[in-house]
């Protein structure tokens, strides 16, 4: 019963992952407005309904967006963010410029989504208000400039539409607030996609009670169709803590602490088997729980046995050298 009722938890996880996932691109159905994307010359694939540009050093470009207000007026604010991986891996384009570094693992940035675009003839950066009235219909344009050395690999950012909060937004003491957002992904005219495209994990912080891992992307390429999966198990195989999530485009120079979901408190002095698992690569770790609960990183399985077979062949050596010795002394004695 116990195994139908995580089941069903996952599956329930997974959905909402997904749904999440979907919203990036799309309208919130009770938000009363809608945006799209205008498709021009720069797009890659006319084919999808968010942008991706190529583009050349030094290049202004102004691409607009169409937003379609509802029954009610309403008031609007507009922004560009940075998109991240969040701490559930999926992608976040709401973030403030200080909170979406803590996400990102590159010190230089290539082209700042919070810098480097104007709305309208606004003069202030990355932000613009708008008044709709009821079932207008109007068109906004995104001022960009690429800098003089262009834009190095991928990046990707999003325009977010949010609208003002009203009374009328509230359900039950809840006040709504509701978000409709747009990708913007932007390469080079020159770029060519790698031909392998990885992940890198690492061991963040790890104990009896908690554990964190590191995922990076540590390329300037956006890798999509990419799912996690970490999983501890012990000794007889049942599931300790674990993480997944649905399949996501992991941005450029990601950087990520995702915690795992504990299933059962892991015991000290016992060994785990830690497992992470991407849509291409897998790694795996052995681990032990010390008497203070950090774990630590053994060497994996095959090190072990070499390790073993060497001390065995060491020992073995000795023995040989201690009987030969004594042969020899016992021969001469005689």
């Amino acid at each position: 019963m116990k195994k139908v009722y995580k089941l069903l938890f996952l599956s329930l996880l997974s959905l909402f992952l997904l749904l999440q996932t979907k919203s990036i691109f799309a309208e919130s159905p009770n938000s009363d407005f809608s945006i799209a994307a205008v498709i021009e010359g720069h797009q890659k694939d006319k084919n999808i309904s968010y942008w991706w540009l190529r583009v050349k050093e030094a290049e202004s470009i102004k691409l607009k967006l169409k937003i379609t207000n509802g029954k009610e007026a309403n008031e609007f604010e507009i922004t560009s963010n940075q998109a991240v991986n969040n701490r559930n891996f999926t992608l976040d384009y709401s973030l403030s410029k200080q909170e979406a570094k803590k996400y990102l693992n590159h010190k230089k940035i290539n082209f700042d989504f919070y810098e480097d675009i104007f709305f309208d003839k606004e003069q202030e950066a990355g932000k613009l208000k708008l008044a709709l009235v009821p079932n207008e219909v109007r068109e906004i344009t995104i001022n960009l400039k690429i800098p003089k050395e262009g834009i190095k690999g991928q990046v990707i950012g999003g325009i977010n539409v949010t609208k003002v909060p009203k009374e009328s937004d509230r359900q039950q003491g809840i006040l709504n607030v509701y978000s409709n957002t747009v990708a913007l992904v932007m390469e080079d005219k020159s770029y060519s996609e790698p031909n392998k495209q990885n992940l890198d994990f690492g061991v963040e912080d790890l104990n009896e009670k908690e554990q964190l891992i590191k995922i990076k992307n540590p390329s300037s390429s956006l890798l999509r169709e990419m799912n996690v999966e970490v999983v501890i198990k012990d000794k007889q195989g049942e599931v300790v803590s674990e993480f997944s999530n649905s399949k996501t485009a992991v941005v450029p120079y990601a950087s990520v602490n995702i915690k795992l979901v504990n299933q059962k408190k892991l015991i000290k002095g016992e060994k785990y088997d830690l497992t992470i698992r991407s849509s291409n690569q897998t790694l795996k770790k052995k681990l032990s729980v010390s008497d203070s609960g950090s774990l630590k990183i053994l060497q994996d399985e095959k090190e072990e046995v070499k390790a073993v077979n060497k001390k065995s062949i060491g020992i073995s050596l000795i023995l040989m050298v201690l009987i030969s010795s004594g042969a020899i002394y016992a021969y001469f004695k005689k």
